[in-house]
């Protein structure tokens, strides 16, 4: 088979070789079928290169042939151009330009694995050195082919926010609900674009705690006739490389150091890395030639801002003159040290001789300082006096006395006499779970509680006692009533009567859960209480409290009211009618009026004094706060056990199966507690969702208590239930 490309060429080149006919020439005239005319000054298209990218070069020759067919005219003529006879084509596809160049397109391009360029869109991040719009582009040239069609804009905007390198900015972009690739470039942009104006941005800021930093110039001995001369050598102070012309191309851009944690410069070059301190080298150089010293660190104080350890000392000269140094007392330095300036104002006559020195200084990060000189002082402070040696160095800081100079001269006593050292085991407080709950603390979720204090109520003696007459109880609950009175006289709470009463109420039954539930109907005996009144929180007065709340717990006092236990004056009066007799309460009932301010006042004096506790009637929450969840859940767990430890010494008895422990958000007095604020309890908007449209005014009245004890969360309420 010949080579297709061949014999376009070759078709080619014959139709350019060709003269059209002259205007007017019988040929055309004749009516025969038009020829291809053309143009000798259009240039014919170049033949198809085979090596090297077949499809790249097919398409270029494909894109030259549409010009080169559209300005000879050939779109016009009615003749099909016959260009790959060797193909195997049918004959009608022979006779249309479109079905050859097809064949010819299917033949030079290779087939296209559409999941394979899917897979390298998806896999493509964005490189260290490539700026967005730069990952961009190359996201829509990969694109292009995985037929993504309408989906190619936010897939590329998915594939920008999953592989932009900068996490801070990959954050940014996912915090927005709302991201087009529109906002996302221009976020990128905008980050990239205030990195590079912090590298362009100099500025020297003092930090506590760290050792200003400038950098010496190199000083090399071989080259120098001057043996102090300084040959200045500039480096990068963000990524410790040489100056760069332009910051923006700095490896250090948008990089995190692991020392600090912070952008933009690399961990070699970080403050907090540097010397805080001197440490003397005794060493023997006896050539020169080898001494240099690159990027030597001038010191500070680290204490710049909360004052530094500084002292006045006198030294003495030869000519007994007294001249007064301010020094900085360092304990970790090994050698004293002096600034060249210092060393010429106090040997203004050079009564103080400089002495050639071997000893080299090492700073804390390893750079070394080679010293002008050593000078011997006789220094003194106080009553104490002795004879210092100093390293001159040209630096201008203060001196640095050492921890032995400072202990010659008293300013510096040791106390090394150990008595004795005592190590607390640490209590683990985090996690807690239920299961450790209920171990560690079995006592406190066991029996029936018993509250310190016995209770007397006062009645108005201006009353007089009712009894009422037996109520029946349905045959069918007696059973089961005389089950509950036996356990309930067994634990204490119950008593059978025998003697004269002066008030007997009637007994009420509540059926809850496959369970009966007993308490007395005291409406006659609550007329004649005396109320010690006693102010119940609400929850508005506690949430203030719960500021920065993250994890909270809610317990619940097993059988609250039954923990206080009534004097027996107070106990006749609670006596009861039974099918079997004449019962009264040893522990306070439910449905006596004075009972729930009673409780509130014992409960709250058991927790009293305890962070991080709130209570309401008999639920009790627990909260920890802290910035993170975990400060929150270890200063939860601290309080928890605060309040188990109380509970075990007060007698108070909390219901394991109401417990609920460590959670991020809880629903308390019907409303929701989360760590970003309080909400509505879901359960009391659903009852109010459930409850039929008002007919009457009860049915309104009922509404409206309802929807007002979620008033704070509705802030035009009054304007809405106006019409009602």
């Amino acid at each position: 088979m010949s080579d297709p490309k061949a014999r376009a060429t070759c078709s080619e080149r014959k139709g350019t070789t060709a003269r059209g006919p002259a205007q007017g020439s019988s040929e055309t005239q004749q009516g025969q079928g038009p020829s291809l005319q053309f143009t000798a000054s259009i240039p014919t298209p170049s033949p198809v290169d085979l090596g090297g990218d077949s499809a790249t070069n097919w398409k270029f020759f494909l894109s030259q042939w549409q010009d080169f067919k559209k300005a000879t005219g050939l779109e016009s003529q009615s003749e099909a151009t016959r260009l790959l006879q060797n193909l195997d084509i049918s004959d009608g596809e022979r006779e249309h330009e479109e079905a050859l160049l097809a064949r010819l397109t299917e033949y030079f391009e290779p087939q296209r694995n559409v999941i394979y360029e899917r897979f390298l869109f998806f896999s493509a991040v964005q490189e260290e050195s490539e700026t967005s719009s730069e990952y961009v582009v190359r996201l829509r040239k990969l694109a292009s082919s995985c037929d993504f069609a309408p989906l190619t804009t936010e897939l590329i905007r998915d594939r920008l926010v999953l592989g932009v390198h900068d996490k801070d900015v990959q954050r940014k972009l996912l915090s927005n609900r709302n991201l087009t690739l529109a906002i996302a470039m221009d976020v990128c942009r905008t980050a990239e674009m205030t990195n590079a104006q912090v590298l362009k941005i100099s500025t020297s800021q003092d930090q506590d705690g760290i050792e200003a930093v400038h950098q010496a110039r190199r000083i090399d001995f071989r080259r120098s006739p001057n043996r102090f001369a300084r040959v200045p050598k500039e480096l990068c102070t963000y990524c410790g490389n040489g100056k760069h012309s332009d910051k923006g191309k700095c490896p250090a851009l948008g990089a995190i150091c692991y020392r600090c944690q912070r952008k933009n410069h690399f961990a070699r070059v970080c403050k907090q890395q540097l010397a805080k301190r001197l440490h003397s080298v005794q060493g023997n150089n006896n050539s020169e030639d080898d001494q240099s010293i690159s990027n030597v660190m001038q010191l500070t104080t680290w204490e710049q801002k909360r004052g530094r350890w500084l002292t006045e000392i006198s030294v003495r000269t030869t000519q007994r003159r007294h001249r007064k140094l301010r020094v900085q007392l360092d304990t970790g330095a090994t050698c004293n040290v002096i600034s060249l300036n210092d060393y010429k104002r106090i040997s203004d006559r050079q009564d103080i001789k400089l002495a050639p020195t071997k000893c080299q200084l090492k700073c804390y990060n390893g750079s070394i300082i080679v010293p002008k000189g050593s000078a011997a002082m006789r220094c003194s402070y106080g009553n104490k006096e002795a004879k210092l040696n100093f390293q001159v160095v040209d630096l201008d800081q203060p001196p640095l006395l050492s921890g032995h100079a400072c202990q010659r001269l008293g300013l510096l006593t040791v106390h090394a006499q150990l008595c004795s050292i005592r190590t607390e085991p640490r209590i683990k407080t985090c996690p807690m779970d239920k299961k450790q709950l209920l171990t560690e603390f079995q006592d406190v979720f066991t029996g029936l509680g018993l509250m310190q204090g016995d209770y007397h109520i006062e009645v108005d003696p201006s009353i007089t006692p009712v009894q009422h007459l037996p109520r029946r109880v349905p045959v069918a609950l007696q059973a089961e009533l005389r089950q509950k009175i036996d356990q309930l006289v067994a634990k204490g709470v119950l008593a059978k009567v025998i003697e004269p009463t002066d008030w007997i109420s009637n007994m009420v039954i509540v059926k809850r859960k496959q369970k009966l539930r007993l308490c007395i109907d005291p409406r006659d005996l609550n007329k004649a209480l005396k109320r010690s009144r006693y102010q119940i929180p609400t929850i508005e007065e506690m949430l203030p409290r719960l500021s920065n709340a993250k994890i909270f717990s809610v317990l619940d006092a097993k059988d609250g009211f039954w923990q206080v236990r009534l004097d027996d004056q107070s106990s006749k009066l609670t006596t009861f009618w039974t099918p079997f007799g004449r019962y009264r309460w040893l522990r306070m009932p439910f449905g006596i009026s004075t009972a729930p301010e009673e409780y509130q006042r014992r409960i709250h004096e058991v927790v009293e004094g305890l962070d991080g506790v709130e209570v309401i009637a008999d639920d009790i929450l627990v909260y920890g706060r802290g910035n993170t969840r975990s400060e929150a859940a270890e200063d939860h767990d601290k309080n928890l056990r605060a309040l188990m430890r109380r509970a075990r010494e007060r007698n108070v008895k909390f219901n394991k199966d109401k417990l609920r422990l460590q959670l991020d958000q809880v629903q308390y007095m019907g409303h929701l507690l989360t760590a970003s604020g309080v909400r509505p309890d879901p359960d009391k908007v659903r009852a109010i969702e459930a409850m039929p449209k008002p007919c009457n005014p009860q049915q309104v009245r009922s509404l409206l208590g309802c929807v007002t004890y979620l008033a704070k969360f509705l802030p035009n309420l009054s304007q809405i239930s106006e019409t009602l």
